[in-house]
């Protein structure tokens, strides 16, 4: 499931997120991954949850080195259940013209190392 979080700027959107990291990492049976674009508010995340700061990947510039940054970062860890993206629209070159297809591609890349690990994969999607 996909959940985004819109709103002008200065809403409290990046706390509400990770308030929501935070009530979910009590609850989870795997890990919780919180990907900022900076080291700023990541004070107020639990201590179970992992904090990735992308300032400290600076060669990761399109959205398809994002995309596998993050099929790589879930492929190495089969026990993510849940990640959590801030400013999604700062990350890489993602914006509003290309957010569908970033989201379409994530979650088919996505689906496939879960239908891998479970040793049901048929190559539904062309990749």
């Amino acid at each position: 499931m996909v959940n985004l979080i819109t709103g002008p700027k200065g809403t409290g959107k990046t706390q509400q997120m990770i308030e929501l990291a935070n009530e979910k990492v009590k609850t989870s049976n795997g890990n919780v991954v919180f990907i900022k674009k900076s080291h700023r508010n990541t004070t107020t995340l639990d201590f179970g949850v992992r904090a990735i700061c992308m300032e400290d990947y600076p060669d990761i510039l399109t959205m398809d080195e994002f995309i596998g940054f993050l099929y790589g970062m879930v492929a190495g860890n089969h026990d993510i259940d849940t990640i959590f993206i801030d400013s999604v629209l700062k990350q890489a070159d993602i914006s509003l013209n290309n957010i569908s297809a970033f989201m379409t591609s994530l979650l088919q890349k996505i689906l496939l190392i879960s239908l891998s690990v479970w040793g049901l994969r048929k190559n539904p999607f062309p990749i």
